[in-house]
């Protein structure tokens, strides 16, 4: 009995020297215990994707030369060619820059047919007919909405403006005119019936005043026949030609010249062949109280106007020239002024002078266009 009680002693010293795993012995320092640490864990960030420079590496393709870039920094104005750039793909592609011409001669930029034609300009733009641009289909001619800009397209501008100015400043000399003949009739009005009450008062004072009378009837006959040869000139386009002739000696400058006369064209004042025909019929039109104003470009000249076979050309008629024929505006280059006797008054081109000149008719276009009949 004695044995089975010690050995009972003996396994509970045992049981309480042995430490649990996880459960501070109660025996030990309190301070030097260990519990156990929560296990941490860190979110990982999106990886970051960082565009390349631009023009940061060149290439080279069968449609032209550009630089390697992302796509969306193409932009509107150039078109994006795959398998030219060192690190290719769908993002990272060959960016080139390239102007073209439509079937119709607008003016315009390659681009992507999926980026869309004039994204982000003002009034958009669309794809015409033509493919100057070369590569496949995916590549076309995208022309903004308004046609292409010419170097002629500020000098219309200005031209416009100062048309408009001239047709105001006209607009009120006419009522001027207007006012002025309103008062000489009204002044008339009262001397006639002045003079017809003194020749009711008396026999004699008649007779001096249908001697006055007579007297202002010759005078009215004689000024009369002066407005019979103005009139005559009107019918003519003499005063056309002595218009354009008025500027001889004025060098030929390009986009010089207009209703208001010579102006500072690309090599100076003067005029070009359309700047001298529009001043001449402004001028003759302003000189005879009429109010024609003609287009400033030469093609928009040969479409404005009566138009007349070539063969029954006058002087004052205006002369056009087109290459290969005139049944497109783009086609026709040149126009003077017909002179009569086989001659022209013309600008006719860089390091000449406005002149009278042989007429030349090589590639004149089959119709002329008046203005003074």
């Amino acid at each position: 009995m004695r044995s089975f009680i010690s050995t009972l002693l003996l396994l509970s010293l045992s049981l309480s020297a042995t430490a649990i795993p996880g459960v501070p012995n109660s025996d030990s320092d309190p301070t030097t215990a260990k519990t156990p640490t929560a296990t941490k864990t860190t979110a990982l960030s999106p990886p970051v994707f960082t565009l390349p420079a631009r023009n940061s590496t060149t290439c080279t393709t069968p449609q032209g030369s550009g630089t390697c870039t992302h796509v969306s920094r193409c932009g509107s104005g150039g078109f994006t060619v795959k398998g030219f750039c060192a690190d290719d793909s769908a993002e990272f592609q060959c960016c080139v820059q390239k102007s073209c011409v439509s079937t119709a001669g607008k003016k315009g930029w390659c681009e992507n047919i999926a980026h869309g034609c004039g994204v982000g300009v003002t009034g958009g733009g669309k794809f015409v007919e033509g493919n100057s641009c070369g590569g496949d289909a995916t590549v076309r001619c995208c022309v903004l909405n308004g046609g292409e800009k010419k170097e002629g397209d500020k000098k219309d501008k200005k031209e416009k403006a100062e048309e408009e100015r001239e047709k105001a400043k006209d607009g009120w000399k006419d009522k001027v005119k207007s006012r002025k003949k309103k008062a000489t009739a009204k002044k008339t009005k009262a001397t006639a019936t002045t003079t017809t009450k003194k020749t009711k008062t008396t026999a004699k004072p008649k007779a001096t005043t249908t001697k006055k009378k007579t007297t202002k009837t010759t005078k009215k006959k004689t000024t009369k026949k002066p407005k019979a040869t103005a009139a005559a000139k009107k019918k003519s386009g003499a005063g056309i030609v002595s218009k354009a002739k008025s500027q001889s000696g004025l060098p030929y400058s390009w986009g010089g010249g207009g209703c208001g006369g010579k102006s500072r064209g690309r090599t100076g004042v003067g005029f070009d062949c359309s700047g001298l025909t529009q001043y001449a019929v402004c001028a003759w039109s302003k000189a005879n109280g009429k109010k024609i104003t003609i287009p400033r470009v030469t093609g928009d000249q040969y479409n404005y106007g009566k138009k007349v076979l070539l063969k029954n050309k006058k002087a004052g008629d205006l002369l056009f020239w087109g290459k290969p024929d005139c049944s497109k505006r783009a086609n026709v280059y040149h126009t003077a002024v017909y002179a009569g006797d086989g001659k022209m008054v013309a600008a006719k081109r860089t390091g000449t002078n406005v002149g009278t000149f042989k007429l030349e008719t090589a590639n004149l276009c089959p119709y002329v266009v008046r203005h003074w009949g």
